[in-house]
């Protein structure tokens, strides 16, 4: 099971082991003994990969030490269970659940895992406390849940670091019996301690003046593989255990995402209305004051049926100085008597201020005409003509319109489809180095859980699909709050916009573009929480 041959280790720039020669045969029972700084603790590093050695040649449960590979190293500690002296549970969860996951990095099904869990809580005398919190329990109930973890996976060979140092005797002599029932059974068991009374409870095992590195147990048998949905829906349960960071992560990652989401609408509504116009030329046509409205209507009449008309919309004078009334009338607030009585005050205000335009209205008849230039015409000699025409209609005292309309609304579809993916790669990077950042500081404060998942014999999927699982929700959620933001700020801004004179619709995103910001979201943030996760 151990086979070494003139070991030697260098540790903090001095020699910890010096041509150690160990040989263990499977199922025997060896204590190491030693005073402290002995070297006990630094050669159960060495007998469970956590530390290799300067020279010599090492085998432990058929695995090459001095060959050994970080892909390696879980296999290995899937073979070896260890007992830490300084425990490695995880204080945050429950007493079932530090237990339980030595089985769940292997693939054990959960109504073994059940079966398996309690028997060994009773055995250790555990029951009362089985989903306590490990903060909340003593030295002695936090070794005995160390302890009852190394046993539950049945392993080929269990290393105890002082496993009875924070027992009292009943406790320690209880446990070296359950040790002497797993070593019947065939498992080897290497552990170490400087109690004489340990010793004497087991006077048939052997004793070597050594202590030796430790390393992850595998149960018999061909290791099981864990569903990938089950890691999917632990991370995403994992997620509560930092809500601080989980909900800067959200708020931050809405914030870009609704950053973005503005942009694609802002550029969808000016788009849209580019290529509606870019095909259109429009006048603004004033008449004189005072003119003739019958003959006016006459007019629009016919402009309305000319041919290649888009669009006509019409302002009499009447209407012209209701809008503007409309749009200079103050606005209150509140609720209430007082407030209707100062809406009510403020109407009367308002019409009392325009009554006297009513008989000497001083604004004109107006309309706004688009035509479609037709195919083949150069555009500016072509609106020339047109201008020409309207200018010359009984009446009209003025025509306005823009000839650099066309040239602009084809440059600015230039520069949209230049500076598309431009921008979309920026807000793809801003969100994952949001997601990635902020994974990598809750993996510093996951740094224990960690290092024990690892010790436990944990795969590297195992640990980082959890973390995948972690960024997707959170690139999903974020995305999804940010359209809702979205859809609040597009339905202000048509309420701001349309109305005169601007008469701005603003729609909301198609909803392709909709699904494509969510889709990015959460893949930019999935793949920036596994590179995270791979570091």
């Amino acid at each position: 099971m151990v086979h070494l041959e003139h070991v030697n280790c260098i540790l903090g720039g001095a020699q910890a082991l010096k041509d150690v020669t160990l040989h263990v045969e499977r199922g025997e029972f060896v204590f190491l003994t030693g005073p402290s700084g002995a070297g006990k603790t630094t050669l159960l590093r060495v007998l469970y990969g956590d530390l290799k050695p300067k020279s010599g040649a090492a085998d432990v449960a058929g695995v090459d030490l001095m060959r050994l590979r970080g892909v390696q190293l879980p296999e290995l500690r899937r073979k070896v269970a260890v007992v830490f002296q300084d425990f490695k549970v995880l204080p945050e969860r429950s007493v079932f659940e530090n237990i339980a996951i030595a089985l769940e990095v292997r693939g054990v099904s959960q109504v073994s895992i059940d079966k398996r869990v309690r028997a060994v809580i009773r055995a250790l005398d555990l029951e009362e406390r089985s989903y306590a919190r490990c903060s909340e329990l003593s030295g002695g109930e936090q070794q005995r849940v160390a302890i009852a973890r190394s046993m539950v996976v049945n392993p080929e060979l269990i290393l105890a670091d002082e496993p009875t140092g924070n027992l009292d005797s009943d406790l320690s002599r209880h446990l070296i019996d359950l040790f002497k029932q797993f070593n019947t059974y065939g498992t080897t068991i290497i552990m170490a301690t400087h109690n004489r009374e340990v010793l004497s409870w087991a006077p048939e095992a052997r004793q070597v003046h050594l202590v030796r590195g430790e390393i992850v147990p595998v149960p018999p048998g061909a290791p099981g593989s864990v569903s990938t949905t089950k890691l999917f829906l632990r991370g995403v349960a994992d997620m509560r255990r930092f809500p601080l960071p989980q909900l800067c992560t959200l708020l931050t990652v809405c914030m870009v995402a609704l950053l973005a989401g503005t942009g694609l609408l802002i550029l969808h509504n000016v788009q849209t209305e580019v290529l509606r116009t870019q095909a259109q030329a429009r006048f603004q046509i004033y008449w004189k004051v005072g003119a003739d409205e019958a003959a006016v209507e006459g007019q629009w009449a016919d402009l309305k049926r000319a041919p290649g008309v888009a669009e006509v919309s019409t302002f009499t004078p009447r209407a012209a100085l209701s809008e503007l009334m409309r749009g200079l009338a103050p606005k209150t607030s509140g609720g209430g008597f007082a407030n209707a009585n100062a809406n009510a005050s403020s109407g009367a205000n308002s019409g009392e201020d325009f009554a006297w335009l009513e008989g000497d209205n001083p604004l004109p008849a107006t309309a706004l005409v688009s035509f479609n230039i037709p195919p083949g015409e150069q555009p500016e000699p072509w609106m020339g003509r047109m201008y020409a025409r309207l200018k010359g209609l009984d009446g009209v005292e003025q025509v306005t319109y823009n000839p650099t309309q066309l040239t602009l609304a084809t440059g600015w579809i230039a520069l949209v489809q230049k500076a598309a993916w431009p921008a979309l790669g920026f807000f793809a990077l801003v969100v994952g180095l949001v997601v990635g950042n902020t994974l990598k500081l809750m993996m510093l404060a996951r740094k224990d859980e960690v290092e024990i998942l690892s010790l436990v014999g944990a795969r590297p999927w195992f640990i980082r699909a959890p973390l995948f699982a972690n960024g997707v929700v959170q690139g999903l959620t974020g995305s999804v709050l940010s359209l809702f933001c979205l859809k609040f700020l597009q339905t202000w801004l048509r309420a701001v916009l349309d109305v005169p004179p601007l008469f701005l619709k603003v729609e909301f995103l198609p909803l392709w573009q909709s699904v494509a910001l969510v889709l990015c979201t959460t893949c930019v943030a999935g793949l920036a929480s596994l590179i995270a996760a791979r570091k």
